[in-house]
């Protein structure tokens, strides 16, 4: 049969579960790699870390998006996409090194404490300070949102989809500190700069009770 006018026909995805490029141009940890990465907590410790591609594939997701006649498509932007450690304005102290350092699959007891030398070590190399946008994942999201506009799609985008930078679950314990609410202000706040002239629907929290 035929959808009535005004019919909104979509589909949807979430970061974590579709993009891959797990360490990709600068992106930062989440707190789905960090688990993923820990041998024996997932079945055959699968990870996302390559996932649907769709960080290197977008093009021809929107293609098939086109060709199955969608309107409407539903995504998350990944905070430790744009946003490597979860915050925007901090300290010289609060800088981790990258994750490139990092092998795939290979999260032993060392890497932590590598990560954690904000807490310990001012003067170590990982010592950065100013504003730490990753413009090469702002810019994904960027052309993401203006091909489905080209192609006549409608981009929902929700903004927290359960990957929380890890930064912010080791130095604040994640959403039970008030710092990760502020921190993720001025994630939102960046998205709106960056994305708000083009983007008209936006989702807060994709199952809050579960994040």
């Amino acid at each position: 049969g035929r959808s009535s006018a005004g019919f909104s026909w979509g589909a949807g995805s979430s970061a974590y579960q579709t993009e891959g490029a797990w360490n990709t141009d600068g992106k930062g940890l989440s707190i789905w790699d960090a688990f993923a990465h820990k041998k024996g907590k997932i079945h055959a410790n699968d990870t996302g870390d390559f996932s649907c591609e769709g960080y290197h594939r977008f093009k021809d997701d929107v293609s098939l998006m086109k060709d199955m006649k969608l309107n409407h498509y539903r995504f998350s932007i990944s905070w430790p996409r744009i946003l490597p450690t979860g915050v925007k304005s901090r300290s010289p102290f609060s800088k981790i090194p990258s994750q490139n350092s990092v092998k795939r699959n290979d999260f032993t007891a060392a890497t932590p404490r590598k990560r954690r030398c904000w807490l310990k070590e001012p003067r170590s190399p990982c010592h950065l300070s100013g504003e730490q946008i990753n413009e090469k994942g702002i810019r994904y999201y960027s052309d993401l949102i203006d091909l489905l506009l080209e192609n006549q799609i409608a981009p929902m985008v929700t903004l927290y989809h359960w990957d929380l930078p890890q930064v912010l679950q080791e130095r604040h314990g994640g959403w039970q500190n008030i710092s990760t609410a502020e921190h993720f202000h001025d994630f939102a706040d960046l998205c709106f700069q960056r994305f708000g002239s083009r983007v008209k629907h936006w989702i807060t929290f994709n199952n809050p009770w579960v994040g």
